[in-house]
């Protein structure tokens, strides 16, 4: 079998679906030699030589191709590992499922974020992909909030790898002194400065266990920006012992963990939670939250503290930090729990998931896109030739983010996914552009200027009142940009 599979994220800065799509595509090429892999949504001219050596070691078996994605029959499946769907993709398909907070916590996402999971979610649910999810909690949130039925859903944990394992900590806490100047003991969380991971109520719960008890722990925060952090390291000097480190390398990260007193992941929600596994490899106590995924993750071997109170938070923190039986009882549990996950195991149950024939034949009004748009995704990609940032690509093209929520809402599709629709667009937004923007008019027609117009009216509506960031306005303009390019804007009657 020719399976595609999505690699966009795999090469680093990665953040959780870019850890996912690498270790699964280490797994899988040191398991499976009966395979053929093409490895797509790399930019075409980068430096071959960088891409390899940031990838795991490939076989002859896999290849990475020079388009974002497959041409028709180019292969058997295609594996969607994040939020990108094959445009125009005909064959089966198997969609991850990562977590679905774009829409159980709208608010703490970015617009534009919003409607490119939505968009990738929708037209996963209506092509016929079979899922794989990598929790029961975002298989149940799957099949509750947008009707995707029990035996389309396969779960799937993801794995652990082995770097993630116990160091000498007075070896770690030296490396990390002379790396970051982080000194004594302290506390750690990782994960990107967004909402979701909690990180305002973190810090606060830090501080005030600080101002009392444990003025010598520090708090280490690993990870890259994201976004709505506006406000929480306005004046780093006003709290000392507070060290943003930005993103680390793997290495680093072991040595983080393998020093941390106390590793806090007291996110908002998730849909597995990765470091949390890591954390424990590594010998690490675990504080998290009673959110999401992770009481289902970290089973018994972490102090579940409810997310949403910075009273529990610290609380918790405070019984780690002064109760060292406590912290040697959860680093035994956490041991345990982390060598039942493997990314061996999870490979060895997403080959058997590529065997299952598709769901369903997927419906042609979502799917079939204009002919010379499909065929201008198969051109390679343009990018920096010597950079191995695959998010340094050249210019974004437009796959209609927002457009597929419009066509869900007014056609003839269930109700969970026209209420997801409005719910990613917003109940007022919607309505205000509704009335500006000629949107589809029937589910048979295919406005291709609509596309142009409904991008533009984000563009105005977002600048007159605010409610889009100037990224979010760029990001539409250069898909306005594309769209006038490519001169797909002919009027279907």
């Amino acid at each position: 079998m020719r399976i595609g599979v999505d690699i966009l994220k795999a090469l680093p800065p990665r953040d959780g679906i870019g850890n996912y799509t690498y270790h699964l595509l280490r797994a899988l090429a040191e398991t499976d030699g009966e395979n053929e892999y093409v490895l797509f949504g790399l930019p075409g001219d980068l430096d071959r030589s960088v891409v390899q050596s940031r990838l795991p070691q490939l076989p002859e078996n896999f290849r990475i191709a020079p388009t974002r994605y497959p041409a028709p029959g180019e292969v058997d499946l295609f594996h969607a590992t994040g939020l990108w769907y094959p445009v125009g993709h005909r064959g089966s398909c198997v969609a991850t499922c990562h977590d679905l907070t774009f829409l159980d916590h709208s608010d703490l996402h970015l617009v534009a974020n919003r409607l490119q999971a939505l968009t990738a979610t929708a037209q996963a649910v209506l092509g016929g992909a079979r899922f794989h999810c990598v929790s029961r909690f975002s298989a149940d949130r799957l099949h509750h909030l947008l009707g995707v039925e029990e035996e389309r859903i396969t779960v799937v944990p993801h794995g652990v790898s082995p770097v993630f394992a116990p160091r000498r900590r007075d070896e770690a806490r030296a490396r990390l002194h002379q790396r970051f100047g982080v000194d004594g003991p302290f506390i750690l969380s990782v994960g990107t400065l967004e909402p979701r991971k909690n990180h305002r109520r973190l810090i606060e719960a830090w501080w005030n266990l600080r101002s009392t008890h444990a003025r010598e722990v520090a708090l280490v925060l690993a990870g890259p920006p994201g976004w709505k952090t506006e406000g929480l390291f306005e004046d780093p000097g006003a709290m000392p012992g507070l060290h943003r480190l930005g993103w680390v390398t793997e290495d680093e990260l072991v040595d983080l963990y393998a020093a941390a007193l106390v590793f806090a992941f007291p996110s908002i929600s998730e849909g597995f939670g990765m470091p949390v596994l890591e954390a424990m490899a590594c010998g690490a106590p675990v504080l998290t939250s009673t959110a999401g995924s992770l009481p289902e993750v970290a089973g018994s071997a972490a102090l579940l503290v409810d997310p949403t109170s910075s009273r529990e938070i610290g609380d918790g923190l405070a019984r780690l930090i002064s109760e060292p039986e406590l912290r040697a009882h959860l680093v035994e549990l956490g041991w345990q729990r982390a060598a039942g996950f493997s990314w061996y195991t999870t490979a060895a149950a997403i080959r058997s998931l590529y065997s299952l024939p598709p769901f369903a034949s997927p419906p042609t009004d979502i799917l079939d896109g204009d002919p010379e748009y499909l065929a201008e995704l198969q051109k390679p990609m343009s990018g920096p030739s010597q950079s191995g940032d695959s998010q340094a690509a050249g210019p974004r093209r437009s796959e209609g983010l927002g457009v597929l929520a419009a066509r869900i809402y007014h056609g003839r599709w269930s109700r969970s996914l026209r209420g997801a629709a409005v719910n990613v667009l917003g109940h007022a937004r919607y309505r205000h552009w509704r009335q500006r923007i000629p949107l589809y008019a029937a589910r048979d027609r295919r406005h291709w200027s609509s596309r142009v117009d409904y991008l533009e009216g984000l563009v105005e509506c977002g600048r007159s009142s605010g409610s889009l960031s100037a990224g979010t306005i760029d990001l539409f303009r250069c898909q306005v940009a594309d769209l006038r390019a490519l001169g797909r804007f002919d009027e279907a009657s």
